[in-house]
């Protein structure tokens, strides 16, 4: 297990027990630190089980400062993450990469900003050069760069240190292309640097060591075309050759020797793997967080490292996990859990939406209680949480009060759909039959009557399909009906053509084949699945179906090994994973549900893929999250915090 403490975060990893395995060769992401803060374009590289981080950005994108380049020189250390050393001899550079030879860090190049905040770009090349003494922990300067450097990349073969690529800027965005590698023999640097001409001309490229070569992988041209070359060069030789060209996104790719071979990724977070005789990239595996102008260095024990980078070209999008990939780790789905600490007073059954890295949580319900429901309980606040920076930024309130909103975001991803739930009325609290939209681009919610409920109702199922939206089962509680008739399960199927901006959510004429409510329900491949959940007299739910969205017809499929209530699901990579809720446990009484099961539709059979989360996780939410699942509640004792849990199954 891996843990990280900084400021007030807590991340751990663990590996699941499960038999299942992956590939020998594909690499998973597994965060298993935070950097202090994010950065972009700053150098990187592991030595003696410790990571050393040098200057970068982390200001806005494009708009260069010198307030916004980091003077930090700090290391991690790779066997007790907790462990974060500043260290002396830090300079406020971007674009200065880091290489390790022998007990050494060595930097050469880099990029300084001149001008203040808001002031016109004053941007500088370097061609300084200096090797840091892992040991002593002092520096020593090297013979200047033959021309000064930035947006290039360094890589070591031997003895040799090479500088590949970049350009050379003189005061403004505009810089003059490098057209030649440098190389230093750092047995002996008095002799200086050697210029040997390329066959290009590309900066924001990646460099790698791959057997006694090195890959220069990917950047843009003079021309501010993204090319997708990779051109490889032998020092010994001082002769280039050609790769086969990068497949994936090429512009600020990073890449570093995995053994034999080397590993690439861009801003799509596929990792790419070329192969030791350079005739082809295989698809090597996936970043938890993709990211671009990062670092990808190995950690000396096989694995490679992910860190630093952006999301986006955007000021807050800088990523802070640090990601271990490690091709010999077989032994099940990875779980890493994460703790923030939260803005609202929310603890449990609040409305989510998840939009590529941002969770939005709102509403909800303050109280650990199951059954508080006083007016002050229910909440209407709303936040967003960037899964990539861990930064939260306020948001529009909900308009009312209410907790357990059905929530889904649109397929183009402009809005989202928060229905019906559960909220305060005389004397304790009732179902809600109001829908609202939330339009993410204004951050400004709208009471939508399309998706208001005919009747009301919460604990149900909201999903897409067949370019509708879909309402399957639910509860319409209200007290004020007197306690014989207070409980309401509705059966009918409810459904709203989204193509018709005229269409209102009505009775598709469907009807459940048996009562069900706090319910696990998600859509796969034109149909909704519905497992476990309750029916009247808190009867739990055995049977598990499937509604086909244009047959419009259920059917029945195999059952998991415990009936859950209140429990998620989602579909990621062509399967179902069910996941927390309760189950009835030894004594017949329902205890908390830690596992994670698996239904593979094509089989109809269930698999376990997690036996037990490190932790409880109760009236969670579950996303996924690209191949990957993300689970998060906020019912947690003390503080308020948000507990994550992601699973690469």
């Amino acid at each position: 297990m891996h843990a990280l403490i900084v400021a007030p975060l807590l991340m751990a990893a663990i590996s699941d027990r499960s038999a299942d395995t992956v590939p020998a060769r594909t690499l998973r992401g597994e965060p298993i630190a935070l950097l202090p803060r994010g950065l972009t374009s700053f150098g990187a590289d592991t030595c003696q089980g410790w990571l050393y981080v040098f200057g970068g950005y982390n200001g806005e994108p494009h708009r260069y400062s010198k307030a916004g380049q980091s003077d930090e020189f700090y290391r991690l250390n790779l066997r007790d993450p907790r462990q974060l050393e500043r260290l002396a001899g830090g300079v406020a550079v971007q674009g200065a990469p880091l290489v390790a030879w022998k007990d050494m860090i060595v930097r050469a190049g880099g990029m300084v900003a001149r001008n203040a905040e808001g002031e016109k770009s004053d941007l500088v090349s370097i061609a300084d050069a200096a090797r840091y003494d892992t040991v002593s922990g002092s520096w020593t300067e090297l013979p200047p760069l033959p021309e000064p450097r930035s947006s290039h990349d360094l890589e070591v073969v031997g003895d040799r240190v090479v500088a590949i690529g970049g350009w050379t800027l003189q005061g403004s965005k505009d810089g003059t292309y490098c057209a030649s590698v440098a190389l230093l023999d750092l047995s002996q640097p008095q002799a200086g640097w050697t210029s040997i001409p390329a066959p290009f001309q590309r900066r924001a490229l990646a460099a790698a060591r791959l057997g006694s070569r090195i890959a220069a992988i990917g950047g843009m041209d003079s021309e501010g075309d993204v090319q997708t070359t990779v051109d490889l060069f032998d020092p010994a030789t001082r002769t280039w050759s050609k790769g086969p060209d990068f497949p994936g996104s090429a512009f600020g790719v990073a890449a570093c020797a995995a053994g034999d071979t080397v590993i690439a990724s861009g801003k799509d977070g596929v990792l790419w793997r070329l192969l030791a005789d350079a005739s082809a990239w295989e698809r090597a595996g996936t970043l938890a967080f993709p990211r671009f102008f990062h670092q990808l260095v190995a950690d000396g024990d096989g694995a490679v490292l992910a860190l630093g980078g952006i999301d986006e070209m955007r000021k807050d999008g800088r990523v802070r996990h640090v990601e271990r990939l490690d091709a010999q780790r077989r032994d099940g789905a990875v779980v890493t859990t994460l703790e923030v600490p939260a803005p609202f007073a929310a603890k449990n059954r609040q409305g989510a939406f998840l939009r590529g890295n941002v969770l939005t949580l709102f509403g909800g319900n303050r109280s650990l209680k199951q059954h508080d429901f006083g007016a002050d309980d229910f909440q209407s606040a709303a936040w967003a949480l960037d899964l990539a920076t861990l930064g939260w930024t306020p948001r529009a309130a909900f308009p009312e009060g209410r907790q357990t909103v059905a929530t889904t975001v649109a397929a183009d991803g402009t809005v989202g759909f928060a229905v019906g739930g559960f909220g305060y009325a005389e004397g304790g609290g009732k179902a809600r039959d109001a829908g609202y939209r939330y339009a993410f681009a204004d951050d400004a919610w709208e009471r939508n009557t399309s998706v208001d409920l005919p009747t009301p109702r919460t604990q149900f199922g909201l999903v897409q399909g067949a370019g509708k939206l879909w309402v399957l089962g639910g509860l319409d509680f209200d007290p004020s009906r007197g306690e014989d008739a207070q409980f309401h399960h509705p059966s009918e199927v409810l459904s709203l053509d989204l193509s018709d901006p005229d269409a209102h959510l009505t009775d598709s004429g469907v009807k459940l084949t048996t009562p069900r409510r706090a319910f696990a329900c998600a859509a796969l491949d034109g149909k909704a699945y519905l497992v476990g959940g309750m029916r009247e007299e808190f009867d739990t739910v055995d049977e598990c179906e499937v509604f086909d969205f244009e047959t419009r017809t259920f059917a029945p499929i195999a059952a998991p090994r415990r009936t859950r209530i209140s429990c998620e699901m989602v579909a990621v990579a062509g399967k179902l994973y069910l996941c927390g809720g309760s189950s009835h446990g030894a004594d017949n009484k329902l205890v908390p549900d830690r596992s994670i099961e698996c239904y593979d539709p094509a089989t109809n059979t269930w698999s376990v893929v997690v036996e037990e989360l490190p932790q409880a996780m109760p009236h969670m939410k579950a996303f996924a999250l690209r191949d990957r699942i993300l689970i998060v509640s906020s019912h947690v004792d003390g503080p308020p915090t948000t507990r994550m849990v992601l699973v690469a199954p």
